[in-house]
């Protein structure tokens, strides 16, 4: 990420820690907590925001996202790569142990993350007479209901559908593309019981516009590197149109804002930050459009106490790298569920030494 991002991200930590208040919390660890903020960053030219100041591994935060999006549950696919963030929260009756007792796979809950994303299942009772207008609307019809199952039960059924909430959302950047409903939530009320952990990054919105002739100018130049001197020196919207349009490049930005109800800040955030910024990138390859911001915005945000120390001994005192972290895509995935692991690459990313939080179950 830019020096001035990543400053603004530790500064933040700083103000968690002299500011927040003192509150216990589920873990019994504790936490210094501050409510209610919000961070931008550029992703303009394939930028991803990864911090400097610690390494982490930049691939993990994207696998993990290729695994929401894929309506996983199960963390097998995780574990393939050796990312163990969920184990503490693998169902027990669910979990999957190898030969030498190892874990290797196992539920984090039926209604997570990406089973929310990909299948949020609405079922309902309705009257019989409503039932050509539920179906034309998706709804399946389940069964009838009897006098005594419910009250005047002869006159009602249950339907049911499963709803795809990325592929919407996906839908409505391509064809409906000024709409303010391009919502994806993790948040479901009837289904917290049925997750290890409510989801803590909750809800994500796209916002799409027209780029500006600058960002077309730069897109241009990143896009086709060959072309670069000379879109930078024309003054011609015409010009800039014409190659857009005969290269068949995005003439609109996308932009993604996450709201996280809660954020272990030195943990958890560093991951959503790659992770949602990775998401637009490919959002906007299958919608043909150009990522350009990400929005964190986030309501408890919290730094344990058994990190403080580490914060300010370690953490802190590793400076900040200045570098232009890349993250390039295959350009031949053309749909959000086509995506691997091994369609990515990060570059530019120079680090400090690891710092190791633990972190509260």
């Amino acid at each position: 990420m830019k020096i001035e991002e990543e400053q603004t991200y530790l500064d933040f930590a700083d103000r968690i820690i002299r500011d927040g208040s003192v509150k216990r919390d589920r873990t019994g660890v504790g936490t210094n907590a501050l409510f209610a903020t919000q961070q931008r960053f550029d992703l303009r030219c394939n930028a991803i925001p990864i911090v400097s100041s610690r390494k982490i591994k930049p691939l993990d935060p994207i696998i993990e996202m290729i695994w929401f999006i894929a309506g996983g549950t199960d963390i097998s696919f995780l574990k393939k790569y050796k990312i163990n963030i969920w184990d503490s929260w693998v169902q027990e009756e669910t979990k999957v142990l190898d030969e030498e007792g190892q874990l290797v796979g196992g539920s984090i809950g039926s209604g997570a993350y990406g089973a929310q994303w990909r299948r949020w299942e609405d079922t309902r009772i309705i009257h019989k007479n409503d039932l050509a207008k539920y179906t034309a609307h998706g709804y399946k019809f389940v069964t009838a209901l009897l006098d005594h199952e419910y009250p005047n039960g002869s006159q009602f059924c249950v339907i049911t559908r499963m709803i795809d909430q990325l592929a919407e959302a996906i839908k409505m950047i391509s064809y409906t593309p000024d709409s303010r409903r391009i919502i994806v939530t993790g948040w479901n009320p009837g289904r917290l019981e049925d997750q290890s952990l409510p989801p803590c990054h909750s809800l994500h919105q796209y916002f799409t516009e027209e780029l500006s002739f600058e960002d077309k100018k730069l897109m241009i130049a990143d896009k086709m590197p060959e072309l670069k001197t000379l879109v930078e020196g024309t003054t011609s919207v015409e010009s800039i149109d014409s190659i857009i349009k005969e290269n068949k490049l995005p003439t609109r930005a996308l932009k993604l804002h996450l709201y996280a109800r809660s954020q272990d800040y030195l943990v958890g955030t560093c991951y959503n930050l790659v992770q949602y910024s990775a998401l637009a990138h490919m959002v906007a390859q299958v919608t043909n459009t150009w990522a350009t911001e990400f929005i964190w915005t986030a309501s408890d945000v919290h730094i344990y106490s058994n990190q403080i120390e580490i914060y300010e001994t370690k953490h802190k005192a590793q400076s900040i790298i200045p570098n232009k972290v890349r993250l390039d895509i295959n350009r031949d995935v053309a749909t959000i569920d086509d995506f691997k692991p091994e369609h990515f690459m990060v570059s530019g990313y120079e680090h400090q030494p690891h710092v190791k939080y633990p972190i509260a179950v």
